[in-house]
């Protein structure tokens, strides 16, 4: 509603009465119906967890608004991002990625012959 009154698109009488109406609807949601920090957790941690796979089936604009949700930036070298910083509200969940990695998740490039190879 402010971005249509800045643009001229409303009138000042007009956005002061969809701006009251709006104000009016978020002040009647009751806080008793709000999900609890530990369910909102869960939630995000479910949702985290299947990011694999939404980025799998996502065109690239809905790749470029899940990474504007999930990090606060990205690094990107020859088209590949090589190092990502959370947003700060997903840091904890992050952190604890880092604390317990999958074999699939490393932190860091694996060096080159770090395998022994069998000389004749």
């Amino acid at each position: 509603v402010k971005l249509l009154y800045i643009e001229g698109e409303l009138d000042d009488a007009e956005y002061r009465r969809q701006r009251a109406a709006i104000i009016e609807s978020l002040a009647a949601i009751p806080v008793d119906d709000l999900p609890s920090t530990e369910a909102v957790g869960r939630r995000l941690a479910q949702m985290l967890a299947d990011l694999s796979q939404a980025w799998t089936l996502a065109t690239p604009p809905e790749r470029n608004a899940i990474a504007r949700e999930v990090f606060a930036d990205v690094v990107i070298t020859n088209r590949t991002a090589v190092a990502v910083k959370p947003r700060p509200e997903l840091a904890p969940f992050f952190a604890s990625l880092e604390c317990q990695p999958e074999s699939s998740i490393t932190s860091e490039r694996k060096r080159r012959d770090s395998n022994p190879r069998s000389q004749p």
